[in-house]
């Protein structure tokens, strides 16, 4: 099973996290078994609306991944920005929403507020470096896998096996095993 990460921030204030994000993601041996990442800026040019394509995008992910930093980005004529937009989306669509906010001193207005809403809404988490950021990503989507059990983080002995009843045992085998 394979789940896949939208990754939603302003592009020009996080172009380089978004990328080494994308690469840590697809290159680590766990987490890359598990999560696809769509990047806006890996789309090839094509005749469709940019608001179109990443809202799209956000209804097939099943994870939200939003980096907020003191920019608001660009706006639609409502006035809400591309990374709100997609995030408004993911909740519309109870889409898992997973957001990271930088620390700075200070945020454009509108930024502060959607910051606020975001407060609200789900826990997120603070980072100051990319190391940072890089690690809580990784706990989040570790955290996500751990609560819908496709990972498991209790000793062998301790886990449930769902289904395994006592006829399930071999005689013949566990022989085998207490004689080695």
């Amino acid at each position: 099973m394979s789940f896949k990460i939208f990754i939603s921030s302003v592009q020009k204030e996080f172009a380089k996290e978004r990328k080494w994000l994308a690469d840590y993601i697809r290159k680590d041996a766990i987490l890359g078994r598990f999560f696809d990442v769509f990047l806006f800026e890996e789309v090839p040019a094509q005749e469709r609306n940019a608001a179109g394509v990443y809202l799209d995008e956000v209804a097939e992910s099943d994870i939200y991944l939003g980096i907020l930093g003191s920019l608001y980005g660009n706006v639609n004529a409502k006035g809400v920005s591309a990374t709100e937009q997609e995030y408004n989306e993911a909740g519309k669509r109870h889409k898992e929403r997973i957001c990271f906010v930088l620390k700075v001193d200070k945020r454009e207005q509108k930024q502060e507020r959607f910051v606020e809403k975001v407060n609200a809404e789900i826990v997120r988490k603070s980072f100051s470096t990319y190391d940072v950021l890089r690690t809580a990503v990784y706990a989040a989507l570790a955290n996500f896998l751990v609560s819908r059990e496709y990972i498991n983080v209790l000793p062998f002995d301790a886990s449930k096996n769902a289904g395994i009843t006592l006829k399930d045992l071999s005689i013949t085998k566990i022989r085998s095993f207490v004689k080695t």
